[in-house]
């Protein structure tokens, strides 16, 4: 790529999107004016006491921009590229896995790469932009039939002609951002392990195709200076969206989701790209301590279930295109048990007009469908194993516990305080006071589909000598807390960071968009997404609530414990 450049230069189009999107950004943080930026801020401030660098305003960076980027031409970009990419100072580097059947270049070699490009026959390179229009379908608008408002939470519900529920969250949060989620039962559950590894990569493999007329390429060219995208996916139980937009792009946005739906592209080009890249990644995935580990820890948890072990090779050839664009379209050829929720900068009268036309337009055919247990779950009893990998003296910890559980409102509070009260006693216990970790993450669900079950995981990372000792003190903590409760001021400390995260929470269209998404997955009242009803969780946490939540989840009939020691270690024979 960098031959062709020195050759023939950059071409206008791509200097002109390049210019759209530089100025895009800067406008964005000026229409912000430095609110959600602190992170930026902070590393700009940095820069100028360390380096004297300028700190200007947002105002000041885009009057910069709108004086001076329009000047910037052609041939001075060109310039630039053949004073730069020289063949002094130049250095190659060159890593890759060291195992058998993998030969690493030689310096002869890569000397020889590098010199024969500068005789390849190159063609210019031609920027080939589409004039047709990204949506050119003539829609005739559907209706909305049904309309229901919560005042509480200043949101609104629609239900459409086809089927189709919206939900509606206007929000001030941000000036520049609207953020959409659409979800429906099914997923790639619905189709049989002969077919899995295809259906499991659909959404992925038809996004690499591009959609409609464009290909990938083209489409981003087509979508170059405006800020809006639609990804969509199929999970195991459930197939869906994720979007966002700026308000001036928000009917491209509906443009996307509708072409989506309607015209899905398969790309045999695309395609054998994508198996490709993802031969490339898988196969020297496990030569990397941390993935060996992940794999490793998926296999013996899942008693080596097909559908929870960790991609390889071989697994990417049973992957067909006529497979995954059977699987999409299957799963996107019905609209009408999908709910859409629009959370951000805009208004519901102005919304009201795209909804009619690009959502109660989707195809819909009313069919009722769910998703399918595929029977993965935790293996059973108390399960322990030990094995060594990878050469940097640290030892990976995993713990995990499980059960039945009854997924409700009440349990997965206790669930959630019970873990963030003991990921403060762990972190004290094992990092202050032993030094012996960096960090320990202290994690716990109750899930309802496709069972009700709880899972709690403890994991870390350590010093080998120290790991026995370390896991021991992990597991004396629970006991303590499974015989006496924890002191009051693990539960001041759990209540007022759950306060003030949902205080600050409140205010974030993030946090509606998945919130609302869970009520409407879940069949559960929306109005219970508000600080009142956290504050009346909050009143009842207790010491005891926290004790009880111990005694129930910390089941030692079905506990995990998987560690991997770093090679040439002699813990492996030693452990408790």
């Amino acid at each position: 790529e960098n031959e062709r450049v020195l050759r023939f230069g950059f071409t206008p189009g791509e200097l002109e999107r390049a210019k759209q999107d530089m100025m895009q950004g800067v406008e964005g943080r000026a229409k912000e004016q430095g609110k959600n930026q602190s992170g930026r801020l902070a590393m700009r401030y940095v820069s100028h006491f360390l380096d004297d660098t300028p700190v200007p305003s947002p105002e000041q960076m885009l009057e910069i921009y709108q004086r001076f980027l329009p000047g910037i031409t052609l041939k001075e970009i060109d310039q630039l590229a053949d004073k730069w990419i020289r063949d002094e100072n130049r250095v190659v580097i060159i890593t890759g896995p060291e195992r058998e059947g993998v030969a690493i270049n030689t310096e002869d070699e890569v000397r020889g790469l590098l010199e024969s490009v500068k005789t390849m026959e190159l063609e210019p390179y031609v920027d080939q932009v589409s004039d047709d229009p990204l949506f050119s379908a003539t829609l005739v608008p559907g209706t909305i039939s049904k309309t229901i408002s919560y005042e509480s939470i200043q949101t609104h519900e629609w239900k459409l002609s086809n089927g189709v529920t919206v939900v509606l969250k206007p929000t001030e949060f941000k000036n520049d951002e609207i953020m959409i989620t659409a979800t429906s039962e099914g997923g790639h559950s619905l189709y049989g392990d002969d077919i899995y590894q295809s259906a499991s990569r659909a959404s992925s493999i038809i996004e690499e195709g591009g959609l409609g007329n464009f290909t990938n390429i083209e489409l981003e060219k087509k979508l170059s200076g405006k800020s809006v995208y639609v990804s969509p996916y199929i999970g195991e139980t459930h197939e869906g969206m994720r979007g966002g937009s700026t308000p001036e792009d928000l009917e491209t946005m509906f443009q996307l989701i509708h072409l989506y739906f309607t015209s899905a592209r398969a790309d045999e080009e695309a395609f054998q790209s994508y198996i490709t890249k993802q031969k490339a990644i898988y196969g020297n995935m496990m030569s990397n301590p941390n993935f060996y580990f992940y794999a490793e820890s998926a296999k013996i948890k899942s008693n080596n279930h097909p559908r929870r072990e960790f991609p390889n090779v071989e697994d990417l050839e049973t992957v067909t295109l006529e497979d995954a664009l059977a699987v999409y379209e299957d799963r996107f050829e019905d609209a009408s048990d999908f709910t859409f929720v629009f959370v951000g900068n805009f208004d519901t009268e102005g919304i009201k007009p795209l909804v009619r036309k690009y959502l109660a337009t989707l195809p819909s055919t009313g069919r009722k469908e769910s998703w399918v247990d595929v029977g993965a779950r935790y293996v059973e009893g108390q399960v322990e194993e030990v094995f060594s990998r990878g050469q940097a003296p640290r030892t990976q910890v995993d713990l995990t516990w499980h059960g039945e559980a009854e997924w409700n409102e009440d349990t997965r509070y206790a669930m959630r305080s019970m873990t963030e009260a003991l990921s403060i006693k762990l972190r004290e216990s094992m990092r202050e006071d032993k030094g012996g970790v960096y960090g320990v993450r202290v994690s716990g669900s109750i899930s309802r589909v496709p069972i009700e079950q709880y899972t709690i995981n403890i994991s870390f990372n350590s010093d080998p000598e120290m790991t026995n000792d370390l896991i021991q003190t992990a597991l004396k903590d629970i006991e303590d807390v499974m015989k006496h409760g924890v002191d009051e001021e693990y539960i001041v400390k759990v209540g007022e960071t759950q306060r003030q995260t949902m205080i600050k929470s409140l205010q974030e269209n993030r946090f509606w968009s998945s919130q609302l998404e869970f009520a409407y997955e879940n069949d559960l009242d929306p109005e219970g997404i508000s600080l009142e009803k956290a504050e009346k969780k909050i009143a009842t946490l207790n010491s005891d609530l926290i004790q009880e939540a111990c005694k129930q989840y910390f089941d030692t009939d079905n506990f995990i414990k998987i560690v991997m020691f770093p090679e040439e270690s002699d813990q492996t024979e030693s452990q408790p």
